[in-house]
């Protein structure tokens, strides 16, 4: 009977999103789709239930995700659909592996921690991203790891900045754009200041094979140091870096340009025979 029951939700939640038009209120709007995203989650809980594979299971879950995405714009919409997302991934632990889509629950993920975020609830979002890098392949880590970072620094369970520092660890798995962006979110988060200069300088340093990138992440460096009110040299130092870095970038041909056939004639302009450049 579960599984008919898993039917039914599903079948009434798509229903109710069919009878939403354009020339509704509001307010009708978002009541019908807060209904539909409960039979969503029935249909989840109920596949449960019925022993569904991940396959079918899929269905309702993305209706869920297409009919929430409407509450995800802002701190206040999100907080409409926090209590039901619990319950889905809850629900979405129960299904044996694989599991449902990943990417889709590491996005469902994603907008849960953002909500326990905005309701500043540091130690549930903290059990709930251990839960998360439990459950979810290692690449679809790397969209919560800014959420992860966030409830590190706010969490009052982690005993000392040592718990924080070495959680930060596992981030050299990744490649060095995401090293950087999470370094970059710690500094701006981290409650002491000596770990913000590491993590400012970690940030930059993993971008030490494409220092084109680090061009902004010594900027923000630059201005929190004038922020915090380090001497005036120490910020000038950074901005000088990131000049001569944007400074070093070659632009595309300029090397072959430079070069010059045995005769002297340069060897681009001869291969432009012909051509203009405006």
């Amino acid at each position: 009977k579960w599984y008919w029951k898993m039917i039914a939700e599903t079948i009434h939640g798509k229903g109710l999103g069919q009878l939403i038009r354009p020339e509704q209120a509001l307010e009708s709007q978002d009541a019908m789709r807060r209904n539909a995203i409960t039979h969503f989650v029935n249909a989840v809980r109920f596949g449960v239930l019925a022993g569904a594979t991940a396959e079918m299971l899929l269905v309702p879950t993305q209706c869920f995700w297409n009919a929430a995405t409407n509450f995800m714009g802002t701190p206040a919409k999100r907080k409409v659909i926090l209590e039901p997302l619990k319950l889905l991934m809850q629900t979405c632990l129960k299904v044996k592996h694989p599991g449902v889509d990943p990417a889709l629950r590491g996005n469902l993920y994603a907008v849960l921690l953002e909500t326990l975020g905005d309701e500043q609830r540091w130690e549930e979002g903290m059990a709930t991203v251990d839960v998360a890098f439990r459950n979810l392949p290692h690449k679809e880590h790397r969209k919560l790891w800014g959420m992860k970072v966030l409830f590190l620094c706010n969490s009052t369970n982690l005993h000392g900045n040592a718990s924080i520092m070495e959680r930060m660890s596992a981030v050299g798995d990744y490649d060095p754009v995401t090293q950087a962006q999470v370094w970059s979110i710690l500094a701006q988060q981290h409650p002491r200041r000596y770990e913000r200069f590491q993590a400012y300088s970690n940030a930059i340093d993993a971008l030490s094979s494409m220092p084109w990138l680090q061009v902004d992440y010594l900027v923000d460096y630059a201005e929190w140091l004038y922020r915090i009110g380090e001497p005036v040299e120490d910020v000038e130092d950074m901005l000088l870096v990131a000049a001569d870095s944007i400074l070093s970038i070659e632009e595309p041909g300029e090397e072959e340009e430079g070069q010059r056939d045995p005769d002297g004639r340069s060897q681009t302009g001869s291969q432009r025979s012909g051509t203009s450049r405006l």
